[in-house]
């Protein structure tokens, strides 16, 4: 997930309005778990919600996005 200040290390990008087009690709992953991220939080929750109809277990949001990763200082990549 792309953050004002940089993104979470060894993350997938997928863009919420392009999910639905991946979740063929992503089905090695189906019972891994996963954690959706976004800028606020709110897209997050979509992608979360989209990927558990489709099947996938273990999918969580993260809670406060990467407006909270960054406040908290958690660690980031610069690209």
């Amino acid at each position: 997930m792309v953050g004002e200040d940089g993104l979470i290390p060894d993350i997938k990008r997928i863009n919420t309005r392009k999910l639905i087009g991946y979740l063929e690709r992503l089905q090695p992953y189906k019972d891994k778990p996963i954690v959706t991220v976004c800028g606020g939080g709110g897209m997050s929750l979509v992608s979360a919600e989209i990927m558990i109809k489709a099947g996938f277990k273990g999918v969580k949001s993260l809670n406060g996005g990467m407006q909270l990763w960054n406040k908290k200082v958690y660690l980031i990549t610069r690209s």
